[in-house]
């Protein structure tokens, strides 16, 4: 038996030998077929001899890691690293030192190796998607179209589900190659496997935009159409049709029908209890990139595909969407575009303009009409709102721009622009103002609503009522932090302009939001608290207030508050007598004694025992507890203060470095930037 065990190591050893010297074989071939390439290189002058002998160096690294049996992606992908970097440093110095009087093999080796170390890398790693997109983005970049005929194949036969593969291909038969037929095969092929996917439905269509787009601009620079027409195409049926865009309106239409793959889809997901899927069908922001894509026509006069393909769409999401709020603004929204190109223009501009707003305006009124299922939708209220917010904001910022750059100027034209930006101004605030009113009757009011509605009144001055309606939602949402936060802003300001203090009942009003939003994460309610008390209250309260910020538990902020109470300590600490020195670590335990704290928050705390010469052995062991595993800054902190304190003891300070090396073991990087740290701040000492 032993004999045979004996045997048995023997054969391995000499299989190991065998698959050594033939993985040796490999890479001498490979390195002895750029001697052709290496040797045209130093003849043009191109690589010294001394960079010759390293390229070559470097590259026999290389290719003994990709010839192992199972080679790492990673080696490959810092060879091809180094080649690129090899090939752009080649070709700055060829365009300086040529022109050269013809082409030589080292000016595509490099490119051609390129190619071949992707054409191993994607045989030992097919199944990785991201290894072929590079391939194919390199290949795409030099140009390689036969390489790319050949490579796309392969990688869709491989991965036929990966819907950008299929994108990939046909963008590149479509724009590279000009072949809208290979483009479409690629295309309806990707949908044949992947029925339910969003972007080869998006992409396929705006294709078929983009071409008609291009064929009508040809067909326009050759003269063979008339302003009001296709003349030669008003007499061919089909032609007509493909020319109103019947290609890209078939695609929408089979990608927004039930398709039984989508369907089946669902049903897996929900026996997967992943209910979140949205069928194609019943998807808004699906049909939304569709209308995104096709443009507003400019010419009303003009019959455009255009006009078709997007009253389409239009009709198609009024259709299937009447319940979505999303789709009554994308209505208003195309609304106000039709009549801004299409309306007829007169010499009131101001009616003009409003007319373009009553456009959009006429579509909301139609969606929260009493008979609309949305007439009680706090969403379709607030997109209402919203939108004519943001037209009010567009009027004020054109009358303020308009205003500044005529300052200087008097003319009658000037005042009657200046009058009709006005006047829109005050008509959009009293319409925001009188939805705000009607989305409260109808029951639809929220604290996002009562927040606009007050700032809209603050904007106009009436402070007491924002102020009213502020406090209104706070009380019908308590755990409104964004409420709270507003409403303890503007109070503050309130108390700083007035001339009777109400420094209480400003710190009642803080102390009922905290409360209130306690079970929460009430961040932004506390910094509020602290602006205010930084700002209005005494030291001590505010010292107070951060004290309480800082071991809020439920706060997101924590460490921050944490940070800020340490700086307002090293501020505020100016006795060193015993008492006060207690006191202060104390403070400091208390804020490290407690979840979340961060490697900042130690270092602080530490700086601040130091500036005050107390003892801080005890932090920085709690410090690499928490850190120690990760973080080179704390260990040579931590060594420089166990030094700096026991400077007869050299043993103390080598134990704590023995203890860091041990630590950082697991994080190469760490444990190497506190070694050079270590060895130039002793270099410093010395």
């Amino acid at each position: 038996g032993i004999s045979l065990l004996v045997a048995l190591v023997a054969l391995l050893g000499v299989a190991a030998v065998v698959v050594g010297v033939v993985m040796s074989d490999q890479v001498q071939r490979r390195l002895e077929a750029m001697v052709p390439e290496l040797r045209d290189l130093q003849e043009k002058g191109l690589f010294s001899r001394n960079e010759i002998r390293k390229i070559v160096n470097q590259r026999r690294v290389f290719e003994y890691r990709v010839v192992r049996r199972q080679p790492l992606k990673a080696d490959f992908m810092r060879y091809i690293e180094y080649e690129l970097n090899l090939e752009q440093l080649r070709f700055r110095r060829y365009q300086r030192l040529g022109p050269f009087k013809k082409a030589s093999v080292s000016d595509f080796a490099i490119v051609r190796r390129i190619h071949q170390l992707y054409e191993r890398a994607v045989r030992a790693h097919w199944d990785d998607v991201s290894l072929w997109m590079q391939f194919i983005h390199f290949s795409i970049q030099r140009g390689g179209s036969k390489v790319l005929g050949k490579l796309f194949p392969r990688a869709l036969q491989l991965h036929p589900t990966n819907a950008q593969l299929w994108i990939t291909a046909a963008v590149w038969q479509f724009e590279k190659n000009g072949d809208i037929t290979s483009a479409r095969v690629m295309y309806q092929r990707g949908l044949r496997l992947n029925k339910t996917s969003r972007d080869l439905w998006v992409r396929f269509f705006q294709m078929e935009v983009i071409y008609m787009r291009k064929l009508r601009a040809r067909r326009e620079l050759l003269g063979l159409s008339e302003h009001n027409g296709d003349v030669d195409v008003d007499s061919d049926p089909a032609l007509q049709a493909i020319f109103n865009g019947v290609i890209a309106l078939a695609i929408f239409d089979n990608a927004v029908r039930p398709h039984e793959d989508d369907q089946v889809h669902q049903l897996k997901l929900q026996r997967k209890q992943e209910t979140d899927y949205v069928p194609l069908w019943e998807d808004y922001d699906f049909r939304q990139r569709f209308l995104d894509l096709v443009p507003v026509p400019q010419d009303a006069s003009r019959p455009d595909y255009v006009r078709i393909i997007r009253q389409h769409v239009l009709e198609s999401i009024e259709r299937d969407f009447v319940n979505e709020p999303r789709a009554w603004v994308a209505r208003a929204r195309c609304a106000m575009q039709q009549e801004l190109y299409d309306g007829s223009q007169s010499d009131d501009k101001q009616h003009d303009v409003l007319q373009v707003e009553l456009a959009a305006l006429n579509v909301f009124e139609r969606a929260v009409s009493s008979d609309s299922p949305l007439s009680s939708s706090t969403d379709m209220w607030r997109a209402y709102a919203d939108h004519v917010r943001h037209r009010l904001e567009h009027y004020s910022r054109l009358a303020a721009q308009y205003t500044r750059r005529n300052a200087d100027t008097s003319a009658a034209s000037v005042q009657q622009q200046l009058r009709v930006w006005n006047r829109l101004v005050v008509y959009m605030f009293d319409k925001a103002i009188a939805i705000l009113q009607r989305a409260e009757d109808a029951g639809a009011i929220d604290s996002a609503l009562l927040r606009t509605w007050s700032r809209l009144l603050f904007e106009s001055g009436h402070v007491d009522e924002g102020v009213h309606k502020l406090e209104e939602s706070v009380a019908r949402t308590p755990t409104d932090v964004a409420s709270w936060q507003y409403l303890i802003r503007v109070s503050a300001r309130r108390v700083a302009l007035s001339t009777n203090h109400g420094d209480d009942a400003l710190e009642q009003l803080c102390e009922r939001a905290v409360k209130a939003t306690a079970s929460t994460d009430n961040s932004d309610v506390w910094q509020a608290y602290i602006d205010v008390a930084s700002a209005l209250f005494s030291d001590d309260k505010a010292q107070t207030v951060l004290q309480r910020a800082s071991s809020a538990t439920r706060c997101a902020s924590c460490v921050a508050f944490k940070l800020m109470y340490v700086d307002f300590l090293a501020a505020s600490s100016g006795d060193d007598d015993e008492a006060a020195a207690q006191q202060l670590t104390s403070k400091v335990r208390t804020l490290v004694a407690h979840a979340p704290v961060s490697v900042d928050l130690y270092v602080k705390c530490a700086a601040l025992l130091a500036s005050h010469a107390l003892p801080d052995e005890w932090l920085f062991e709690a410090a690499v507890r928490d850190f120690g595993a990760h973080s080179a800054r704390l260990w040579l902190l931590f060594y420089s203060s166990v030094a700096r304190r026991n400077s007869g003891n050299v043993a103390l300070a080598q134990r704590v470095h023995w203890r860091a090396l041990k630590a950082l073991g697991g994080d190469a990087a760490q444990k190497q930037l506190f070694i050079e740290r270590h060895a130039l701040n002793s270099r410093s000492v010395v």
